[in-house]
């Protein structure tokens, strides 16, 4: 039975490390994978920015909450070992060799109806060390096979938190 495509972003795997509060540079959707970002200065409230990564982009983890517009409130799973499963858009990650591969991941249009990310791994990228996620495993949830659309567990590789640009795959 093939795999059913429902792309909802980043979701945490197994136990949620950390949750820290961020200002939204624009609208973020829970599961989009957020970057540090400068923005304006705020003299009022000095909490740290964050904006929708682009693919390719060193990551500071994965929105956990809706925010409407720039300045809202995005609660934000940041810490460098948290766990995430998520679709993979195509059937390239099909054997053993691809696990412990670095991948990129695809930022799609959110769905603004239910309030959810569509981002994606990117299956036809991997390997190079500057990927934002290494991929971990197939995920052991029911009715997930190896293929089209297959749900995978990674880890952010190129994390703002960490020195570096993240760590070649093996």
């Amino acid at each position: 039975m093939a795999n059913t495509s429902r792309p909802q972003g980043f979701k945490p795997v197994g136990q949620l490390l950390r949750v820290r509060p961020y200002r939204s540079a624009a609208a973020i959707y829970p599961g989009d994978p957020v970057k540090l970002d400068g923005g304006a200065a705020n003299a009022t409230d000095l909490q740290s920015r964050v904006a929708l990564a682009a693919a390719g982009d060193a990551i500071i983890g994965i929105a956990m909450s809706y925010a409407s517009a720039a300045g809202k409130e995005v609660l934000v799973a940041d810490h460098p070992d948290q766990l995430f499963m998520a679709e993979c858009d195509g059937s390239e990650i099909n054997e053993n060799a691809d696990l412990s591969l670095t991948i990129d991941f695809v930022a799609a249009s959110p769905d603004t109806t239910y309030k959810v990310s569509r981002a994606v791994l990117d299956s036809s990228q991997t390997g190079t060390t500057t990927y934002p996620f290494r991929l971990l495993e197939i995920s052991r949830m029911a009715k997930n096979e190896v293929g089209s659309k297959t749900k995978a567990v990674v880890v952010v590789n190129n994390h703002q938190l960490k020195g570096g640009t993240g760590t070649a795959s093996v």
